[in-house]
C-alpha cells in the first residue's frame, strides 16, 4: 500500500507539532522561534539552524516508516536531568490512498 502522500502531511504536521512543543513549553529560549504560516494558520517555527536541522534530521528518519505504514505511534518525550518531565503520544492510524477509488454520481 502507498502511504507516500499522507506521509508528506503528517510529517509536516509532526514539524509543527514538535516546534510547538518546544516554543510553548519553553525548552528553548522565545527568540530562536519566528512566526510563520502553515496553511494559512501562523504558527512558531525554529530559525536556529542546528536545531531545526535536528528537527527535520528526526522527522526524515520516521518518514521511511510512515510510507510503509508500519507506526502506530510517535512519542515525543522532555527530559530533564534523567528523567521524563512530559510526553506528548501521537497515535497513528493510516488508511491507503486511492484517488482513483471515488464513487462520483453518473451524469450522463
Amino acid at each position: 500500500m502507498d502511504f507516500t502522500i499522507s506521509s508528506d502531511i503528517l510529517c509536516e504536521l509532526l514539524e509543527v507539532s514538535i516546534n510547538l512543543i518546544l516554543y510553548t513549553r519553553e525548552v528553548y529560549p522565545s527568540r530562536i522561534f519566528r512566526r510563520r504560516k502553515k496553511y494559512n494558520i501562523p504558527v512558531q517555527m525554529c530559525v536556529y539552524p542546528e536545531l531545526s536541522n535536528y528537527i527535520s534530521d528526526c522527522i526524515g528518519s520516521v518518514k521511511p516508516i510512515l510510507e510503509k505504514g508500519e507506526i502506530e505511534k510517535l512519542i515525543i518525550a522532555l527530559l530533564s536531568k534523567d528523567r521524563v518531565v512530559e510526553k506528548f503520544v501521537f497515535d497513528i492510524k493510516q488508511e491507503p490512498v486511492r484517488p482513483f477509488d471515488v464513487n462520483l454520481p453518473n451524469i450522463l
